[in-house]
Parts: structure tokens; C-alpha cells; sequence
């Protein structure tokens, strides 16, 4: 009997011990279910804000699996090429694009597959008959074990920038030409206006300074006074015809047009020694000739203006310029030992000067360097190709 009400005991002890681990056994699932219910929720709440981001936002958002099958669009997609998700479940772009837009589609998605990295794309396609041009965010979408199983793209419409860029670029280019026609021509007249002084005004002097020296040379001795006159007038002539020389030049030196552009460096090299005290050495690879008039004004108005610049603002005690052909293209190159220009020097838009002298090359494909190390001095290289 006793061990009959010990196995009892035992049973009963076992029986509770099972109802106690099946209550608490079933409060863990009631918490787990209310927390996977919670949970779910959380998720719904979530994917409801993903999707009305998705469906909301200004860009069009597309998800194409590794065949390039559509999996995912958003309403703005839909919007704009007139499509629903249900309709494009199994296309590709090929059933909606042209084939060479497709194509271009289909090698971008490769490319980030390829690459397993995000990308960014100059996209187009074909909108009411209008190709519309995007820029085009694509990157993988990967699974648990880091595999790409489709590429997600973030497409925005920048047709309207792009227009704007081109009648911005337009516009800058018939500026452009114009202040170039206005270069051309300011030349022009000052080359007209050189000559004209130079010639016709540079003459009448002279001869002035002829008559007057005869007339002088006839004065009889009791004519002092006279004859101190005249050689004071025949100063003021002289020095005057010295001054149209050196306005004539300045306008436009005669050599340049005579002798060439390298004479005409020589001596504006020399001119600028003999003003300022500067150093100016100047050396050629060889003989080189410039047949094109305006590109030799170029090169010879940099060189002006360069060393003007040394003069003015550099503290230099000597400049290096060379003029070079080096593969297939004229090189001017001037360098000086000055306090060496600053960043925001070059890059200020006011600078006349230098951003004159980028425009002066325009026309020729020609590129301008400027480079300047503090305490060295300043270098600028002048590129243009033959």
C-alpha cells in the first residue's frame, strides 16, 4: 500500500510539474505570437512608409532581376511610361524601349552586376515621342549569402537641366566668339592705328626735325637766342618721334608683322629688361614659324602679358621663357623667381589678365597652365596643338 501511494505522490508530482511546464510553456507562445504579431506589424507600418516613399517620390524606382525581368516598379514609373507593375511582370526593357535604348539599359545593369558595386549612369529614353535624358543611380541587390539576384535603379529626369546646360553652353560660345571678334578686330585697329601714327604722323614730325635743323643751320652767329630756339623745338621733336615709336610698338611692334613672332619676342623680352631691370632670358628649341596671324598675335600678347604681370605684382629679379615645339604642339612656357601667385588669384574671375589669356587660345585648342608655389615663383605653360 505504501509504495502504492508513493507512485500516486509521484504521478500527482508529475502531473502538476507537466500542467505547470505547459502553462508556462503556453504563456512563451502567447508572448512569442503577440511579439511575431508585434513584429509583423512593425514590418507592415515599415513597408507601408518604404511604399508610399516609393510611390511619392519625384524619381522613377525599378527593380529588374538577373535576366533583366521587371520585379519591381514604383507608381512614378508607372505614371510616366503609362505602364502598371501587374502589366510588366515577366518584360524586359525590350518589350517596352527601342531596341538601341534596351541596349543601352541592358548593358548598364551588366556593367553593375560586373562590378557588384553601385554606378552611376547619362541615360535616355523615349517619352510622347521625346527622348528624355536621366541620371540613372543602379546598384545589386544581394541575398543572405552576398549573391546579386537583381539590380535596383534610381532614375531622375534632368531633360530640363540638360536643355538649360545647352543654351547656357550656346550662349557662352557666342560670347565667347564674340569677345574673340572684338579681340580680332581691337588688333586690327591697333595694328591700323600703329601704322597710321608710325607712318604718317612719325614722318611729318621727322621731316619737321629736318626743316628745322636746315633753317638752324643757316641762323647767322648774332642769332642765338634763335638758333637756342630751334634746338629746343628740335628736342621736343625728337623726343616726340620717340614717343610714337614707343606707343606705335606698344599698340602693335612692326616687327611682329616683319620679322615674326620670335624676333618680336626677342624684343619684347628686351623691352622688358630695359624698363624694368627684370632678367629676362628667352630661348627657342629652334627656328620656329608661325603662319597663322592671329595665333602668332597669341603667343606674342601672352608673353606681354606675362611678363607685365612679373613686373607688376611678382617681385621677380628674373623670368625664364622658352618657346618649344614638343609633341605636336607650340609650348610657351615662362617662369619667373617671384613670391608665386595664389590659388584664389588664378581662379578669381575678375583676373582680366589671365582669364583673358585662356580665352586668347580658345580658338586653337590651346590650354593654359598656371601654377604657383610660394616663396618659388610662378609658372604658366601655354599648350597648342599643331
Amino acid at each position: 500500500i505504501s509504495e502504492r501511494k508513493a507512485a500516486e505522490e509521484a504521478l500527482k508530482r508529475a502531473h502538476e510539474e507537466l500542467e505547470a511546464r505547459v502553462e508556462e510553456r503556453t504563456k512563451e507562445l502567447s508572448k512569442e505570437i503577440e511579439e511575431r504579431k508585434l513584429a509583423e506589424e512593425k514590418l507592415k507600418e515599415s513597408e507601408a512608409k518604404l511604399q508610399s516613399i516609393l510611390d511619392n517620390t519625384a524619381t522613377i524606382i525599378y527593380v529588374k532581376d538577373l535576366e533583366g525581368n521587371y520585379l519591381f516598379v514604383n507608381k512614378r514609373f508607372e505614371a510616366i511610361f503609362g505602364l502598371t507593375m501587374k502589366g510588366l511582370k515577366g518584360k524586359t526593357d525590350y518589350d517596352i524601349f527601342p531596341s538601341h535604348i534596351a541596349n543601352n539599359f541592358r548593358d548598364n545593369d551588366l556593367k553593375v552586376l560586373e562590378a557588384k558595386a553601385p554606378m552611376e549612369f547619362d541615360e535616355t529614353a523615349l517619352l510622347d515621342d521625346e527622348l528624355h535624358s536621366y541620371i540613372s543611380i543602379k546598384f545589386p541587390l544581394n541575398d543572405n549569402d552576398g549573391k546579386p539576384y537583381a539590380v535596383c535603379g534610381i532614375s531622375t529626369d534632368i531633360t530640363d537641366r540638360k536643355l538649360a546646360e545647352e543654351e547656357l553652353q550656346k550662349s557662352r560660345k557666342k560670347m565667347r566668339n564674340l569677345a574673340l571678334h572684338l579681340q580680332k578686330i581691337q588688333e586690327d585697329e591697333k595694328g591700323r592705328i600703329a601704322r597710321d601714327i608710325h607712318d604718317d604722323l612719325g614722318q611729318i614730325l621727322t621731316a619737321a626735325d629736318f626743316d628745322l635743323a636746315y633753317i638752324a643751320k643757316r641762323l647767322s652767329p648774332d642769332q642765338g637766342e634763335l638758333l637756342e630756339k630751334t634746338v629746343g623745338v628740335s628736342k621736343l621733336l625728337r623726343g616726340s618721334i620717340d614717343t610714337i615709336r614707343r606707343i606705335s610698338s606698344e599698340l602693335r611692334p612692326t616687327i611682329l608683322d616683319d620679322l615674326g613672332l620670335m624676333a618680336a619676342m626677342e624684343w619684347q623680352a628686351e623691352e622688358c629688361h630695359n624698363h624694368t631691370g627684370i632678367i629676362c632670358e628667352l630661348s627657342f628649341e629652334r627656328e620656329i614659324k608661325v603662319d597663322d596671324r592671329d595665333l602668332s598675335t597669341a603667343f606674342f600678347r601672352a608673353l606681354q602679358e606675362a611678363l607685365t604681370n612679373v613686373a607688376r605684382h611678382a617681385k621677380a629679379t628674373r623670368v625664364e621663357a622658352t618657346f618649344k615645339e614638343i609633341d605636336k604642339k607650340l609650348v610657351l612656357e615662362v617662369k619667373d623667381n617671384g613670391k608665386g601667385i595664389k590659388t584664389d588669384d588664378i581662379t578669381d574671375r575678375n583676373s582680366f589678365g589671365l582669364s583673358g589669356m585662356k580665352e586668347r587660345f580658345y580658338p586653337f585648342s590651346g590650354t593654359v597652365e598656371i601654377n604657383g608655389v610660394e616663396g618659388v615663383g610662378t609658372t604658366i605653360k601655354i599648350s597648342v596643338p599643331l
